[in-house]
């Protein structure tokens, strides 16, 4: 589902796949500048072009004003 995903996006390095549907898809990243590191402490969601802009920016905004001890905050973005 998510074959076409680069291996690099922006500053993140993306590794296996967490959880991939038809709007999204969910990798464990961690940063360009980590290389040969076997840690991936990160998770990045990648939009779906099919969920378009508007749907991409209102998740965004939606989990940047979540806090809960169980999520990981949003760190950064391009919606």
């Amino acid at each position: 589902m998510d074959s076409n995903l680069p291996s690099q996006l922006g500053i993140w390095r993306l590794g296996d796949t967490l959880h991939a549907n038809e709007a999204f898809s969910v990798k464990l990243a961690q940063p360009v500048d980590a290389s040969g590191s076997p840690r991936w402490d990160y998770a990045i969601k990648i939009g779906r072009a099919s969920q378009g802009r508007e749907g991409s920016a209102r998740s965004v905004s939606l989990a940047s004003t979540t806090a809960h001890p169980n999520l990981v905050p949003v760190l950064d973005s391009d919606a």
